[in-house]
């Protein structure tokens, strides 16, 4: 399978995952939104959970 039509290196604190289709004129969005929800649901089913990326919080009191 040619590069980056899989699943692209996993970094730190991500796995990428991309993927390449043809689609009619007006349809990508559709197709799109289908392929992620079958995805989601491929993890889902395996237990495979995603982990929300932590947001960093300021703490004024420390006098940031």
């Amino acid at each position: 399978m040619p590069a980056g039509q899989a699943i692209a290196p996993v970094e730190d604190e991500a796995l990428l995952l991309r993927g390449k289709f043809k689609a009619k004129a007006g349809r990508r969005f559709a197709i799109r939104r289908v392929v992620f929800s079958a995805v989601q649901a491929a993890f889902r089913n395996n237990g495979i959970r995603a982990v929300p990326k932590p947001m960093p919080i300021s703490d004024e009191r420390a006098g940031a």
